[in-house]
């Protein structure tokens, strides 16, 4: 994780050496803003600019977003941070946290896709197929189950719990 501190009027930022390495940078010479912004990943550009025009709002800041490395790497990060404001009500201050997510990213994928592959093999087999969480309440049933039952998620819900 890595600190940063951003004025707002003069768009220059003050950092922890940690950002310089989830940016895959040695060491970032460079104290503008719009150095770091150009790693976000263009598809992600526009996640950041509205969180940016919400904390605007809120005071509050924060994003998920896809960074390109100089070695064409591309890394995960989440932003958060707090805006302060002068005796005016203006924003002149931004300061915050960064921190690579890209390993949990990685297994936050891996899990959906598992997740994906039991659905599809589910629905996919005559047997009937449920999970529970840890209260033993059903979360899930394959179509087998429905079609067996004759009855709806809402019917079963109310007969099994949640579903």
């Amino acid at each position: 994780m890595a600190t940063w501190d951003l004025d707002l009027k003069t768009d220059t930022i003050v950092y922890s050496p940690r950002l310089s390495q989830i940016f895959g940078h040695e060491l970032l010479d460079n104290q503008e803003h719009k150095f770091v912004r150009r790693q976000i990943h263009p598809e992600d550009e526009e996640v950041v600019r509205k969180a940016f025009d919400k904390a605007l709002v809120s005071g509050n800041y924060q994003y998920e977003a896809r960074i390109i490395k100089p070695d064409q790497n591309i890394s995960w990060i989440k932003t958060q941070g707090k805006i302060f404001y002068n005796i005016d009500n203006e924003p002149i201050k931004l300061i915050g946290t960064v921190q690579d997510i890209t390993e949990e990213k990685k297994y936050q994928r891996e899990l959906e896709e598992s997740e994906e592959k039991f659905r599809l093999l589910s629905e996919s087999i005559p047997q009937f197929t449920w999970t529970s969480n840890r209260q033993g309440e059903i979360t899930y049933f394959n179509d087998a189950v429905y079609t067996y039952s004759g009855l709806t998620p809402v019917a079963l819900q109310r007969v099994f719990g949640r579903t």
